[in-house]
């Protein structure tokens, strides 16, 4: 009968080694239940475009609509305006086709460059000059989406009760498509985080502080349906 393997006691090489990638004194401690962040803190939102149509179709009449559209097409000007003279490779391109025209003189091809030239040196003031009327034009446009924002909280709030209520996949979930096969209580979280987002809009349009941006104004409006956008409607992270 063989002898027993001998057993390694050696304290270095018996264990084997445990690499310490993450020290236990560097990883963040769980916070205690009450003082974490609400469960739909960081859940994704809602979608919001249908309320904002039904609020829309109560708030806004046609003159109303016709006065926001209008807003939008001079908007849609004024982006014209800008890609056509406040770019230099617009005048790069327009400086090459003048060279390769062999119509123009010497002396209108050195006129035709002074002219762009002129053009070019321009670009920073007339810049200036479209971001103002930018700005005036959607400031026009804050008191059709303060409407939107101020309807919208009370009407998810009671959404949100009528969920609660029922507490099973409805209609009133496809109407916010949210509607999960799960406890009521996660399916309106993203009812919640909309809640909350909505309250930030009307707080931000009311106050009309550097948060109540114009393109969050255009996003609210485009997003109800009442203006078909000339512009891209830039949508910020949640």
């Amino acid at each position: 009968m063989s002898a027993a393997a001998p057993v390694d006691t050696h304290p270095v090489t018996s264990a084997r080694p445990r690499p310490r990638l993450f020290p236990e004194e560097l990883r963040t401690q769980p916070r205690p239940i009450h003082e974490a962040e609400p469960p739909w803190a960081r859940v994704q939102p809602a979608n919001a475009s249908n309320a904002l149509a039904e609020i829309a179709d109560k708030v806004f009449s046609e003159k109303d609509r016709a006065e926001i559209q209008r807003l939008e097409d001079e908007l849609g000007k004024a982006d014209e305006d800008r890609k056509l003279h406040c770019s230099s490779s617009v005048i790069d391109q327009k400086l090459w086709d003048a060279s390769k025209d062999t119509k123009l003189s010497p002396r209108e091809y050195a006129a035709r460059c002074d002219e762009l030239e002129n053009e070019r040196a321009a670009i920073p003031q007339l810049t200036v000059a479209l971001d103002r009327r930018d700005a005036e034009l959607k400031e026009k446009m804050r008191p059709f989406a303060l409407r939107l924002a101020c309807e919208l909280p009370g009407f998810i709030a009671k959404a949100i009760k009528e969920v609660e209520a029922v507490g099973g996949p409805t209609g009133t979930m496809q109407f916010w498509g949210i509607g999960q096969a799960s406890d009521v209580t996660i399916v309106t979280y993203p009812l919640h985080r909309l809640h909350e987002i909505a309250k930030m809009w009307r707080d931000h349009l009311q106050a009309n502080t550097c948060e109540a941006q114009s393109c969050r104004i255009r996003a609210i409006l485009v997003d109800s349906g009442v203006l078909q956008p000339k512009v891209f409607v830039y949508r910020s992270q949640f």
